[in-house]
């Protein structure tokens, strides 16, 4: 139909427009990032970049889970020279540039539907009301499916849990490395435990 095609041809115009700007903040973040000799560069903006990419498949979640889970960990230990040394302002350009040109068409085809449905409903709703899996459970829910899938080990984890509060003043590599992983599992087991809407394999993370 004639009025389709129409909103086609200015889909096509707006999104050409979007393109260029991509491009003109892509051009100068891929030079930054290829200068860049070291492996902890290299690591760095991998992260950042495969935030982006679970940003694409798991919403805010993508980059608010890694977040919280490495500002815990600075709250933790005190190691304040990681906000300095983590590049935000790159990490942000990587990230943006991976998900940004997907919301922008969502946003520009679909307007405030894709806002309510995405943002709404699979944001707000899944954490505060609940709109799928068992709605009904408690603090309980992931004890005991975390108790299922470290069968036989989950003996352990009062050990295991004792030597990750004595390892909160992190003098090494390693031991900084294990109070990394046991903030990691605090986090998300309190951010999931908190979230309305429960599904048994949100104890993956």
């Amino acid at each position: 139909l004639p009025q389709y095609s129409l909103v086609a041809d200015e889909l096509e115009v707006f999104g050409g427009l979007h393109a260029l700007v991509y491009l003109a903040v892509f051009i100068p973040v891929a030079i930054f990032i290829s200068t860049r000799r070291d492996a902890r560069s290299a690591y760095l903006y991998a992260f950042y970049l495969c935030c982006g990419i679970a940003t694409l498949s798991k919403g805010l979640l993508g980059f608010a889970l890694p977040g919280a889970i490495i500002l815990a960990y600075i709250l933790v230990t005190a190691e304040w020279r990681i906000v300095i040394e983590a590049r935000i302002a790159s990490g942000i350009a990587i990230v943006a540039l991976v998900t940004l040109p997907w919301h922008v068409a969502m946003w520009a085809r679909h307007g405030m539907d894709w806002w309510r449905e995405f943002f709404e409903q699979h944001h707000l709703n899944r954490i505060s009301s609940g709109i799928h899996g068992d709605n009904l459970t408690g603090f309980d829910y992931f004890v005991r499916w975390g108790a299922y899938g470290a069968f036989p080990w989950v003996a352990f984890l009062p050990v295991a849990a004792s030597r990750f509060w004595k390892s909160l003043s992190p003098d090494s590599p390693e031991r900084r490395a294990k109070v990394l992983v046991g903030v990691w599992m605090v986090v998300t087991f309190t951010l999931f435990t908190m979230s309305a809407t429960k599904f048994h394999h949100y104890i993956l993370p």
